[in-house]
């Protein structure tokens, strides 16, 4: 089920992921357990499920990748309950969760709308390297008429000082796309979008 503000749904209405995943040598570059973008493990590891969300929790987005992997946004439970970005296996502890505490940082959100479509965004920097979690639909077919014919893609951007960028694209079967009301109500709205798609 697609996640959407009122606002939002008028736009664009997000349905799914990329049927083209990030290749196998991709991901192995940019997973954050390879070395490469590696990062510290959670101070505090939550239980995950298939969705790496506690069931008291709620899923701002989750998506799973061909590795197996998953990245998933969770706003944690209770009263000082915020969003924090998880990446690892179902049914263990996330390998990175960011941040680790409320105290710690903020994720930011920003979403624009595209003829025909749209696009959200969640993004956050550790060190160098800056994470950018989308959700897109972009008109392929501009001709009188319809059919639209969107092209429909979710994943994670991974952008390291030195420039070098990597796409890793959601299992079409398996997510859950960047859920606008929930980004506004827990991350810090940004004015732009932290990355353009071409």
């Amino acid at each position: 089920m697609r996640w959407l503000s009122a606002a939002a749904l008028a736009l664009f209405a997000l349905a799914g992921c990329s049927p083209e995943p990030a290749s196998d040598a991709i991901e192995a570059d940019t997973a954050p357990a390879q070395g490469k973008f590696a990062e510290e493990p959670a101070e505090q590891p939550v239980p995950a499920t298939d969705a790496q969300c506690s069931s008291g929790e709620q899923t701002i987005f989750s998506c799973k990748f061909a590795s197996g992997k998953r990245a998933s946004v969770c706003v944690t439970e209770g009263d000082s309950g915020f969003a924090q970005y998880r990446f690892g296996s179902d049914g263990a502890a996330p390998e990175l969760a960011w941040p680790a505490t409320p105290d710690a940082g903020k994720l930011a959100w920003a979403s624009v709308a595209y003829s025909g479509g749209g696009e959200a965004q969640i993004s956050f920097a550790r060190g160098n390297t800056r994470y950018i979690i989308y959700s897109r639909i972009i008109r392929t077919n501009f001709a009188a008429g319809e059919p639209n014919n969107p092209a429909i893609e979710d994943g994670v951007l991974v952008q390291a000082a030195d420039g070098q960028m990597s796409d890793l694209r959601c299992d079409v079967a398996n997510v859950a796309p960047v859920n606008v009301e929930l980004a506004e109500k827990y991350a810090v709205k940004a004015d732009d979008l932290f990355t353009i798609s071409e």
